[in-house]
């Protein structure tokens, strides 16, 4: 029974262009951005975006480390909001472009708070597809491709780092010394 049971499987591709925008920011100040949604697929898909903080290892990746001196751990994703959430990605024929068969610009509005920390904050936009029961026939399993857009938001003003060390607190173990650094950020 199990060898003669066949699998049905659909996968969706979405990307982005480009993959991460730079902004430099006034504290209290609001601007407008936009990026491209792109896909190969044949179907309609909608495509709801999701902000969510970056992870630091993207500086390293993208040779920007020097970033990580003035990085604000803030969450800066309640800043963004997209103009239209979601979006519909859908194939327009004779319009293919090598592989990518529907494409999309995609607003959205940063508005950095009054009381924003200076500094660098990476914020990720994930495009997060949803195919509608049906609109791809018999499916078992569905599988999604997508590639965030990172936002780099420079808030302008002077990035202080300070805190203080709360306690230090060491153990020895099998020849091990191990120490616990209690830190407190007030920067």
């Amino acid at each position: 029974l199990f060898l003669s049971s066949k699998t049905f499987a659909q996968d969706c591709i979405i990307g982005v262009s480009p993959s991460s925008l730079e902004f430099k920011m006034e504290k209290g100040s609001s601007r407008m951005g936009s990026f491209f949604v792109l896909t190969p697929s044949n179907s309609t898909i909608l495509v709801n975006l999701e902000a969510s903080p970056g992870l630091t290892d993207f500086f390293s990746a993208t040779n920007r480390n020097s970033y990580l001196q003035n990085y604000s751990e803030e969450d800066a994703s309640s800043w963004i909001k997209p103009f239209s959430n979601p979006i519909e990605l859908k194939p327009k024929p004779g319009e293919q472009i090598g592989d990518i068969r529907a494409w999309r610009e995609v607003g959205f509005l940063i508005n950095v708070p009054k009381d924003a920390e200076p500094g660098y904050h990476l914020v990720k936009l994930t495009p997060k597809p949803y195919l509608p029961p049906g609109s791809i026939g018999p499916v078992g399993v569905q599988i999604a491709t997508v590639t965030p857009v990172n936002l780099i938001l420079k808030v302008e003003g002077k990035a202080i780092r300070e805190g203080k060390i709360l306690d230090i607190t060491g153990s020895y173990s099998d020849g091990r010394v191990s120490i616990q650094v209690h830190f407190l950020n007030t920067g």
